[in-house]
């Protein structure tokens, strides 16, 4: 259970960042710096508050991505021992008062700009996060390594929208998912094409990871380009390998997405 596996620290300079296992397959997320930090939808308190005490960390603001209770559960608690400002999508729904993200709009976040981005589909509203400097992407439930979210609240071509946004993004971007689906995600991917070299090549090392209790993130966005199907829907030889080559990208972005609500 990821909930009992440690945090896991990853040196992105100019920050240090720690994927905190949390509740049965969820991914929190610690961006430090000097001695502070921001924390990425706690969905449970205690593994965060934990890491915060062990290194002696200053809160300085909390960012949730959507209102889902996974993403959300444990901001009251984290909230009430390490005061902080939550900043996230303008929802009411949400368990406490957070300080609106507006889309393209810069948030100063340990002295770089964060963008917060509209990605509604999974959850309406739901943003993601964009850091430029050190090119890392906190994707929430709308890109996770080797899928996508489920569409719950908004429609496909929403959720194919907002995957489409993320397109202007360099390849050497961090994702930072809010779920570890890697393993089952592949499965599903090498279904799609199982003579696909590095669909194979990426399960056996999920597979592997999931066996050792380790962590299965960061990826990067060259990576989820050349292995994600929902991101390689444009690519023609992809749609008819999948059986899908009289449609267009988004309707084939949603055939796809309602094979894997079926699948295992």
């Amino acid at each position: 259970m990821n909930g009992h596996r440690r945090p896991v620290r990853l040196d992105r300079p100019p920050l240090d960042l720690w994927v905190v296992p949390i509740l049965e397959d969820n991914y929190a997320y610690a961006l430090t710096r000097s001695g502070r930090a921001w924390v990425v939808d706690p969905g449970a308190a205690r593994p965060v508050i934990s890491l915060l005490r062990e290194q002696r960390l200053i809160l300085d603001g909390v960012l949730i991505t959507h209102h889902h209770g996974d993403h959300t559960a444990g901001l009251a608690d984290l909230i009430r021992a390490f005061p902080a400002p939550v900043h996230g999508p303008a929802d009411p729904r949400l368990p406490v008062v957070v300080e609106e993200v507006r889309p393209g709009h810069p948030l100063r976040v340990l002295d770089l700009d964060l963008v917060g981005l509209s990605t509604p589909g999974h959850a309406v509203p739901h943003l993601a996060f964009w850091l430029p400097e050190p090119k890392v992407l906190f994707t929430g439930d709308l890109l996770f390594a080797g899928g996508c979210g489920r569409v719950i609240e908004g429609s496909y071509l929403e959720m194919f929208a907002s995957l489409e946004s993320l397109r202007p993004l360099p390849d050497d971007a961090w994702v930072l998912p809010g779920h570890d689906y890697t393993e089952d995600n592949l499965r599903f991917a090498a279904s799609l094409e199982p003579g696909h070299p590095e669909v194979a090549r990426r399960l056996r090392w999920a597979a592997q990871r999931t066996r050792t209790g380790e962590v299965t993130v960061p990826s990067t966005l060259r990576t989820e380009r050349a292995t994600n199907p929902f991101l390689r829907v444009h690519d023609p030889a992809f749609r008819t390998a999948c059986g899908l080559a009289d449609l267009e990208p988004a309707q084939a972005f949603e055939a796809l997405r309602r094979r894997k609500d079926r699948f295992g």
